[in-house]
């Protein structure tokens, strides 16, 4: 009997059996400084386990490398380290994930172009990597290589990363910047860098932020009329700040949402925000379909992403954008040239595509060019809307298999020679699937994924009944 794992998230597990695995991190996509955490430098168009990183609880990627927060408060690394990064106090880039040292027990971390910021227990914010716009918040532009208290600041609650420029709310809900401020991504008014924090005046009741390369959105509570609001600043040249027009501002302008927002998150140059109706909506610009809207036309004001309901979180990376289900489930979409996707593929979505798996995925993260999947430390057993994994009979014999509620034709099977790969017309929804036997499945599947798209020609129709 083979193994037939059905959705483009779900070739992860083929490795390994989900049950017994102790590592719970996937990655796929770009790995020319090892991000993917594999111990290589080899891109994957599929995602791939991220070595020996068991009970994460955050993942934060912005850039080329890759930060996780474990469950004891501790943080790790692994990726490119050209500035110190990786907070070793070293610039060697690493491929497999190793402790940044010297940091107190951690309650979340972000990341920007090259550096990270890490929120202790008690409210206290750590810096290191690049500095070349006083980012790291120490009166300099000097960079670090190890993690640095950032001073002169209240107790902070929250911390958001952009590229090159810092966005942390206290607990007061006061919104505190500093770095780059070319496009007045800091909310001050001018386009003056900051090497050290400075509240933004007259922001309270804020609930998140988020931010991209040179703009900044935040997403307000307090009373009725403003709660679910998002207010957004800085760079406006491709509709990143979702007001209705193309022009930047160095103060904070009002996005123009019809319904109150839950969730926020700010890509490169577009911004995305989550409805309490589950609904994703999408502004800015549009390469390689990173709004989801069928289309590549850069927006100004939010449009809403195709085909999503049930949704809990959304990611937005450089230009591609993942989306979490209520019920386990992965999307993803747009710019796909180096498999971020992580469909098999290297062809760029305009909508979104559902990435079925063999157990519910916790928690999603979209990076510059690769994205991250965590998973539960124990395996949780799928909803009953999600059918991943059955047997087939690969002899070619005829005989229907029925296996959760899934009838399969084996009569139709046809294998693709030495891939031993088939691609089934799930409705709207599969790329490809892959199939071997569950002992060869990792010697197959890491040799020649990035050759799937390329060779599959056979179709297998099946009838779903869920």
């Amino acid at each position: 009997m083979a193994t037939v794992i059905v959705g483009c998230l779900a070739c992860f597990a083929c490795a390994s059996t989900v049950s017994a695995a102790p590592d719970r991190l996937r990655s796929c996509g770009w790995n020319g400084y090892g991000q993917l955490g594999n111990g290589i430098f080899a891109d994957s168009w599929l995602p791939v386990t991220v070595s020996n990183m068991p009970s994460v609880t955050q993942v934060a990627v912005k850039n080329d490398t890759t930060f996780a927060l474990k469950t004891d408060g501790t943080v790790w690394a692994w990726g490119r380290n050209d500035y110190g990064e990786l907070g070793d106090g070293t610039h060697t880039s690493n491929p497999h994930a190793q402790q940044v040292p010297g940091l107190p027990p951690i309650a979340a971390i972000a990341t920007g172009w090259q550096y990270c910021l890490a929120l202790d227990k008690k409210g206290i914010v750590w810096a290191w990597g690049s500095n070349l716009h006083g980012q790291i918040g120490d009166g300099t532009t000097n960079e670090r290589d190890k993690p640095f208290q950032v001073p002169g600041l209240p107790t902070i609650t929250a911390i958001a990363c952009g590229s090159e420029h810092s966005i942390v709310i206290a607990k007061d809900g006061s919104v505190w910047v500093w770095g780059r401020n070319l496009e007045g991504q800091l909310g001050l008014g001018t386009t003056i860098d900051h090497a050290q924090p400075i509240k933004i005046p007259g922001l309270s009741n804020v609930q998140q932020v988020s931010a991209g390369e040179r703009y900044t959105m935040a997403l307000f509570g307090g009373s009725a009329l403003t709660k679910g609001a998002i207010w957004s600043w800085g760079d406006n040249s491709v509709g990143q700040l979702g007001n209705g027009t193309w022009t930047n501002s160095s103060i904070p302008t009002k996005v123009q949402l019809k319904s109150p927002a839950i969730a926020i998150s700010g890509g490169w140059d577009h911004g995305t925000c989550l409805l309490t109706d589950g609904t994703v909506w999408a502004w800015g610009y549009n390469i390689g379909g990173s709004l989801g809207d069928g289309t590549t036309a850069n927006r100004n004001i939010p449009v809403k992403t195709v085909g999503l309901t049930g949704i809990v979180k959304v990611s937005a990376g450089v230009w591609h954008t993942m989306a979490l289900k209520s019920d386990g489930t992965v999307l993803a979409w747009g710019y796909n040239a180096n498999g971020q996707i992580g469909d098999g593929t290297t062809i760029n979505r305009l909508t979104p595509v559902s990435l079925l798996a063999t157990e519910p995925a916790a928690d999603i993260a979209a990076g510059g060019y690769h994205s991250i999947l965590r998973f539960y430390d124990t395996a949780q057993p799928l909803p009953s809307s999600i059918i991943s994994l059955q047997t087939l009979d690969p002899s070619g014999s005829g005989q229907l298999t029925n296996v959760d509620g899934i009838l399969c034709d084996n009569s139709k099977a046809v294998a693709q020679d030495d891939l031993d790969c088939i691609l089934i017309p799930y409705p709207a929804q599969i790329d490809t699937v892959i199939s071997a036997h569950s002992d060869e499945i990792e010697q197959r599947f890491r040799a020649k994924a990035n050759a799937l798209s390329e060779r599959i020609r056979t179709a297998i129709p099946i009838e779903i009944e869920l």
